[in-house]
């Protein structure tokens, strides 16, 4: 986090600083070079002035190469943090080409450099010594062999280092939306970087220790009467190279094993807290070896379990809304099967109500006209029996009477009559009307139902509506 702070801090400056950071393993390797030499090779005075002088010149002039070569080859990269630390926007192609660059920027300026430092160094060397110096053939395939060591160790040891300081750099891009098209970029191969990394170690160390014992066993054939310095000079030198060997074979094996565990570190804990239930778990995966490739599966894996979680979430709910949706439909289809079996239940009881209704006012409407006969009947034999009338006046007065509760009780009879000859009528209506009927097809008068059902919706008309019909 604090290198990326500093990233986002120096915008395009960073590039510039995290190359001058790593020439410091060049110039490590460069006085190496000059110590081994000086070393192993017994130089006469001018020799060994021309030769320090030629190795100032071209120590720095191969950091400086190194430099511009870097700066040349992060050129996009560059102009996108420039923009972005200016805070203005940039082209999709323009980030595409600084996201390829920033990925691939350190396994290709490792491969260019390995070959541009020796070209900057060896012909000046080639050249000045056997100007100056009158260099022998022996002293610059020496220099030479030394030469190709250190600029191994120093490549390899710079490779790790600018590879870990820009990781930085690619997220950086990548959160300002830069989209990197890891399927098109070369891939590299953890086989071949572990293969090649501890091959470099064993022959650096072999090469060393070989040009040594070679360089002493030349000067026992030459100097037999100092065999015991040779000898002595030869196990002091040979415990020293083997001591370097020894700590540059940690440095890089702590680099390399740094370069794979830290990632694979990282996805244990994101699969970790993805098995937890945390499917926003993403990995930065930046590098294009297995690793990387494993990190970006990794995440495409992680994002379908998202986007299936998320498939399942809504059918769920869907499927929640149609239950929900059904259980409503069939309580209302349930309240209308209830509805249309109480309305049928009340049908029937309302036909077997009307039923007894109708034999009761049957039995009033049929005692109606027996008992009017009665009436006029007993009115006769009244009448006979008191007589005339008009004999007398109280005979008079109680004709009148009994005329009179006569003509009562025969109204009387008439309205009862007439309400159970409409009470039937209405039953009868009514049965008619609450009849279930028939799916057959029969011959139906239209005016029958109509006169129906206005006698059923009389008494809602009455003094407020009148029909013609």
């Amino acid at each position: 986090m604090q290198v990326e702070r500093w990233v986002a801090r120096l915008g395009p400056a960073y590039i510039l600083w995290m190359m001058i950071v790593t020439r410091v393993c060049g110039l490590v390797g460069g006085v190496l070079v000059v110590y081994y030499v000086g070393l192993t090779l017994e130089l006469s005075g001018a020799m060994q002035y021309h030769w320090n002088v030629v190795a100032a010149v071209v120590v720095p002039l191969a950091v400086t190469v190194t430099v511009l070569l870097a700066l040349w080859e992060t050129r996009n990269v560059r102009a996108v943090m420039r923009l972005l630390h200016l805070g203005r926007s940039f082209s999709t192609q323009l980030g595409h080409k600084a996201g390829r660059e920033a990925v691939v920027f350190p396994i290709r300026h490792h491969m260019r450099e390995a070959v541009v430092v020796p070209l900057c160094c060896l012909p000046p060397v080639y050249v000045y010594l056997t100007w100056a110096a009158k260099a022998p053939s022996t002293v610059l395939i020496h220099i030479t062999i030394a030469t190709f060591i250190g600029v191994a160790a120093a490549v390899s040891l710079a490779y790790f280092v600018i590879e870990r300081l820009m990781y930085p750099v690619v997220r950086h891009l990548m959160n300002y939306g830069v989209v990197i098209d890891y399927d098109n970029l070369p891939t590299s191969r953890l086989h071949t970087r572990l293969l090649s990394s501890f091959t470099l170690i064993i022959v650096i160390a072999a090469l060393m220790i070989a040009t040594l014992a070679t360089q002493r066993a030349s000067n026992l054939v030459n100097f037999p009467d100092q065999i015991d310095k040779v000898v002595h000079s030869l196990r002091v030198e040979t415990v020293t190279i083997t001591a370097c060997a020894v700590l540059m074979g940690i440095v890089l094996s702590a680099f390399l094993a740094r370069s794979v565990s830290t990632p694979v570190r990282d996805m244990v804990r994101a699969m970790r807290r993805v098995e937890a239930g945390g499917l926003k778990e993403r990995i930065t995966a930046i590098s294009t070896n297995e690793i990387g490739i494993l990190g970006r599966s990794f995440n495409r894996m992680v994002d379908r379990l998202e986007e299936n979680q998320r498939t399942i979430g809504d059918l769920n709910a869907s499927l929640e809304r149609k239950v929900k949706e059904r259980t409503r439909e069939l309580k209302l289809a349930q309240d209308r099967l209830v509805h249309s079996e109480k309305m049928t239940s009340l049908g029937e009881l309302a036909a077997g109500i009307a039923h007894e209704i109708n034999n009761s006012i049957n039995a009033v409407y049929n005692g109606i006209i027996p008992l009017r006969e009665k009436i006029a009947k007993l009115q006769h034999e009244i009448d006979a029996a008191l007589g005339d009338p008009s004999a007398s006046d109280q005979a008079a007065e109680s004709a009148d009477k009994i005329e009179k509760i006569f003509a009562f009780v025969n109204d009387l009879a008439e309205v009862v009559e007439s309400g159970a000859k409409r009470a039937a009528g209405i039953v009868t209506d009514l049965k008619k009307f609450g009849h279930p009927g028939s799916e057959r097809r029969s011959v139906f008068d239209v005016h029958e139902g109509l006169k129906i059902a206005l006698n059923l919706l009389s008494n809602k008309m009455k003094n407020r509506v009148r029909v013609q019909r």
